[in-house]
């Protein structure tokens, strides 16, 4: 038997907007917010409430956890598919909708490591941070629609198709006398960033010849996880665990050859 099982997860705006509506989170016996736990880079959907007979039929994962002989709490996981936060980051912070060019998923993976490691992880999570506190209803932010421009914006979120990652990306117009300058101290010594979570390339865009400084910053799951706390539910955690992020080779070269072809396919926006 396989370790690993599909999923449906949540794979569109409109499932993860109904998660977060005050009828799903309107209770003062019921909780829900967004989960990354350690050593997984999915992000999941999780609600909790006073245990009942009843099962979500879209749940992914569902498990029980008392915490004494009074509280027994049922959980309920969703897995968030990576394409989405990367939509929801871009359409929030930037108010552009972007689409990903990989074909949109109808399951998600999930394997007996993710499905111990997040029981593991949340009990904790849970007995910690929730014990000591009612479960108090959490507030809806509703997201507004934006128009599309019609120019791609020079700084955005972007995940490649082949990885967990996502990235913030800045594309600066440079000049060539800047790149013959770098070429001319070695570029490769040069781009040894001080900084290991930053990875620099140059991009030429064909539509008008135009050079761009194309800086790419590992984004913290962390951080993408308090977001969707925040800007979904009103509220955020304090997260004592320390992350260490750092560019591997393969990372940088996957990264640059899928970006390139996704630029490829827009035009950047100076103004």
């Amino acid at each position: 038997m396989s370790d690993v099982i599909f999923v449906k997860g949540c794979t569109d705006i409109d499932q993860l907007t109904q998660l977060a509506t005050p009828s799903l989170n309107h209770s003062n016996d019921r909780m829900a917010f967004f989960y990354n736990p350690p050593g997984d880079s999915q992000i999941y959907h999780i609600t909790c409430e006073l245990s009942n007979e009843t099962v979500d039929p879209l749940s992914d994962h569902t498990f029980y956890y008392n915490i004494d002989d009074n509280s027994f709490y049922q959980l309920t996981c969703r897995l968030i598919s990576h394409s989405l936060i990367v939509q929801f980051l871009n359409n929030k912070i930037y108010g552009t909708e972007l689409k990903q060019v990989e074909e949109p998923q109808d399951y998600l993976t999930f394997s007996k490591f993710q499905r111990d490691n997040l029981e593991f992880h949340l009990k904790g999570f849970f007995l910690n941070r929730l014990t000591q506190t009612q479960i108090n209803k959490s507030s809806n932010m509703t997201t507004t629609a934006q128009d599309i421009h019609p120019f791609h914006p020079t700084t955005f979120f972007y995940r490649p198709p082949n990885e967990f990652y996502h990235y913030y990306i800045n594309c600066k117009e440079t000049c060539y006398d800047t790149v013959t300058y770098l070429l001319n101290k070695s570029l490769k010594e040069n781009n040894v960033q001080s900084n290991e979570n930053e990875f620099i390339f140059y991009y030429k865009q064909q539509h008008d010849a135009r050079l761009y400084q194309v800086s790419c910053e590992i984004v913290s799951p962390l951080l993408i996880n308090n977001c969707l706390n925040k800007n979904f539910l009103g509220f955020e955690f304090q997260n004592s665990e320390q992350e260490h992020l750092v560019f591997t080779i393969n990372q940088k070269e996957n990264l640059e050859y899928y970006l390139k072809q996704y630029l490829s396919l827009h035009l950047l926006n100076q103004y």
